[in-house]
């Protein structure tokens, strides 16, 4: 019965050991790899392109309401910030077309940071020229709240990019020289 329970410690040592070999090729494989980046790039980058479409080609269509009454969910000065969020959108577009030709370390920092400034200046462009309607609310419940919560949603945003400027920003500085 010794023997019989050795060999079974033996067993259990041995798949514990194979568990954890396995383990660390699934983590060295996909940890930092280029293929999961770009992947992740040809993602971002389709995104962009979707909003570019719909910004472009299906915002004259924004409206809310049914068929007894439409209302326009966007103004006239969306007009003006269009061409902000166009550009801004092609250049993440490039961006990541950039980097998914060429990936080292420090140059995807560096765009990465470029791509969320310029994300930055699109947020504050529409939070300055607003082109949102609010105006069909007039009858209604606390059309504040609409506006308020759009707001909240732009404040976000503006804070996410912010943290993803910082965040990108002290990686430069703190990663490894070998891996830069």
């Amino acid at each position: 019965m010794g023997e019989k329970h050795k060999s079974a410690n033996q067993f259990d040592k041995e798949i514990k050991e194979r568990e954890e070999r396995v383990k660390q090729k699934v983590e060295t494989h996909f940890e930092g790899s280029r293929f999961g980046r770009v992947i992740g790039y040809i993602i971002a980058a389709l995104i962009a392109g979707f909003f570019l479409l719909i910004l472009n080609k299906y915002m004259y269509y924004a409206t809310i309401g049914d068929e007894r009454a439409v209302y326009p969910f966007v103004t006239g000065a969306f007009f003006e910030y269009l061409p902000i969020a166009s550009t801004v959108l092609i250049i993440t577009i490039i961006g990541y077309g950039l980097l998914i030709i060429y990936d080292k370390f420090l140059f995807r920092q560096i765009l990465q940071i470029i791509m969320d400034i310029l994300t930055l200046v699109s947020i504050v462009a529409l939070l300055i020229i607003f082109p949102f309607g609010f105006d069909y609310l007039a009858g209604t419940i606390a059309p504040w709240l609409k506006a308020w919560m759009l707001y909240a949603c732009l404040g976000v945003g503006v804070f996410g990019t912010v943290a993803g400027i910082v965040n990108n920003s002290v990686k430069i500085f703190t990663q490894p020289e070998e891996e830069k």
